[in-house]
């Protein structure tokens, strides 16, 4: 806006003089910025906590083998790993009321001279198949080297583990006085059924939530260059999502004498043309990311990033080096599924390929979706949505983020507290129909290479952090108690 106005009055009389004079006071603004900038002390918790029950509890959740398809195909799956969740934690059972919805099960609370809004701390007990040659069968929940392994360990079983794990002690100490629910979905990774139908219940009973706490963060190794300290991501927000199936026809014929355009070349051109109608833009979101990791920074990462403000340009180029970060930017799409003739010397008379696009929190479902509607109609391609979903609610950063960041502080202590939003999806982003406060951030301290096995082979966790996720959870109950 100031370089604006001086460019204007340089127009009216004629001299460069305002540009630069507003350029030097803005660089000025930005120097200042940088020498002031508060850098928070970070000290490191060196209390061990201990929970000896709880690395045998995961252990026993993990045997369970509640893959999406099991789920899907076997209910009995699903009544066995409910049956063994009351055996582990009998006095949760005995003190919440258990409601069954659809793939879900709902823990409620109420503690009945509490006046406040309900809280809800959540993550699913599905998980995604275990393929691959893994060291340690992925359903055994093997103990080796202080790590467990198995699958759902880290997606999200270890953290639903912990909640319960932390619920479980604080009802045996008689020390809750706060309503709050307990969710876990069956379906996350596949249709997102439980979610809704828990979202609708809510509604039809008139049920605001005081905040939101579910999988999409947590706390990883350096994500930057030059940063030195573990950062615990929360995610305000989450993509939305759109899979459209693509289809292209013609009159087919011979490969000796084929048409100049085919249903093959007419969606090559749709895969090179769709990254192309989707604009970068540095969210504010992502600016408080890197303006809560700057000071750990040096130059001149520091200088730029810490003032996001002045150097959106720039801070774009960074976030485009790798592809990781460039989805912080923009609509991502990528194909997955193609589908067309069967016959090496015959052209197919129809061709289809499907494709997942994830929004930029700038252009949202319906504008990403007519943006692929004109391509399509410009190269006759039919275009079908086979399914979608908005971006969700940004979640506010005001007491209930504060008191989230104040619990991660006591409990691991030595990491940079970061906003951002999350890439993939989430049952959270349901809940903002009945909630303001949705935070996704899971309490597990997770290296890069168990970061990266979360789908993959060998999936596992640190038992030291299991601990500290069931003292984390016990924080947050608490806490809200003494709210």
């Amino acid at each position: 806006l100031s370089f604006t106005i001086s460019a204007i009055f340089s127009l009216v009389f004629k001299s460069k003089k305002p540009i630069y004079l507003t350029m030097l006071l803005l660089l000025s603004a930005a120097i200042l910025n940088t020498i002031i900038i508060k850098k928070p002390a970070l000290k490191k918790n060196e209390k061990e906590f201990s929970h000896p029950t709880v690395v045998q509890n995961l252990q026993k959740m993990i045997k369970h083998e509640t893959i999406k398809s099991n789920i899907d195909l076997n209910d009995q799956v699903r009544e066995a790993y409910m049956n063994e969740l009351k055996q582990l934690f009998p006095t949760v059972f005995k003190e919440m009321e258990l409601r069954l919805v659809s793939r879900s099960f709902l823990l409620h609370y109420k503690y009945e001279t509490d006046p406040q809004k309900p809280f809800l701390i959540m993550c699913h007990s599905d998980v995604v198949d275990a393929t691959g040659d893994w060291t340690n069968p992925p359903f055994s929940g093997v103990v080796k080297d202080n790590k467990i392994y198995g699958r759902g360990t880290f997606d999200t079983k270890g953290s639903l583990c912990a909640m319960l794990q932390a619920a479980e002690d604080l009802f045996s100490q008689k020390k809750l006085t706060r309503s709050f629910y307990i969710f876990s979905s069956f379906d996350e990774e596949t249709t997102h059924v439980g979610a809704p139908e828990v979202v609708e219940y809510f509604k039809k009973e008139n049920i605001i939530l005081d905040f939101v706490l579910d999988e999409g963060g947590a706390i990883i190794d350096p994500p930057f260059p030059g940063l030195k300290h573990r950062c615990a991501m929360i995610a305000l927000a989450e993509k939305g999502q759109m899979t459209i199936k693509f289809t292209a026809t013609s009159n087919g014929g011979h490969s000796s004498q084929p048409p100049r355009i085919t249903p093959l070349s007419t969606l090559a051109k749709l895969v090179l043309v769709t990254p192309k109608m989707f604009t970068n833009r540095v969210h504010p979101i992502t600016l408080q990311t890197f303006k809560s990791i700057a000071p750990y920074m040096k130059f001149p990462l520091r200088f730029i990033l810490g003032n996001g403000w002045l150097f959106k340009p720039l801070v774009k180029l960074v976030l485009l080096i790798n592809s990781t970060s460039a989805a912080m930017l923009r609509t991502t799409n990528v194909f997955t599924i193609a589908q067309a003739g069967t016959e090496f010397n015959v052209v197919p008379r129809e061709a289809s390929m499907v494709a997942n696009f994830r929004f930029g929190l700038h252009q949202d479902y319906n504008e990403s979706k007519c943006l692929m509607e004109k391509v399509c109609k410009k190269l006759n391609v039919k275009m079908d949505v086979i399914s979608g979903c908005k971006n969700s609610k940004i979640a506010t950063t005001g007491e209930k983020y504060k008191f989230l960041t104040k619990t991660i502080d006591k409990v691991f202590g030595d990491v940079i507290i970061t906003p951002y939003f999350a890439l993939g999806g989430t049952d959270a982003r349901f809940f903002g129909d009945v909630c303001d406060n949705v935070y996704r951030f899971i309490p597990l301290s997770v290296s890069t290479d168990q970061l990266l096995r979360m789908h993959g082979i060998d999936e596992n966790i640190d038992v030291s952090t299991l601990m500290q996720a069931v003292e984390f959870y016990k924080e947050i109950i608490l806490g809200q108690n003494k709210q």
